[in-house]
């Protein structure tokens, strides 16, 4: 079989988010309600540390993106505790990022509920 390049750009290969139903109207939004959030200990604030590590793990998930199946598990056998505590890296920045992903969402939903009520 054959592969031909169809000169995607990067980002095409990002999987989308489904929709989770319908489209939320002006209406919709200017009644959501919430309470503010409350700091619990141990909760995951984005700190410039944190963002500088999901940073490094963005560069090296890069980096491994760009090599072959080969060029991979040759690497991985050259240097395997390398790779162990890359693995834990990168679950540990994608486990974030999720959270932060999160948070942007509802925020940006705040945001445009507060902007389409007239209280």
């Amino acid at each position: 079989m054959t592969v031909i390049d169809i000169g995607r750009t990067r980002l095409d290969v990002v999987p989308r988010r489904k929709g989770r139903g319908k489209v939320a109207t002006a209406v919709d939004l200017s009644k959501l309600t919430w309470d503010p959030w409350t700091r619990e200990p141990g909760e995951m604030v984005p700190k410039d540390q944190t963002m500088r590590e999901c940073g490094l793990s963005g560069r090296m998930a890069y980096g491994v993106m760009l090599m072959t199946r080969a060029e991979l598990i040759a690497a991985v056998h050259k240097d395997p505790n390398l790779f162990l505590d890359m693995e834990e890296d990168l679950a540990e920045a994608a486990q974030t990022l999720m959270e932060i992903a999160s948070m942007l969402d509802t925020a940006h939903m705040r945001i445009l509920a507060a902007a389409a009520s007239e209280e």
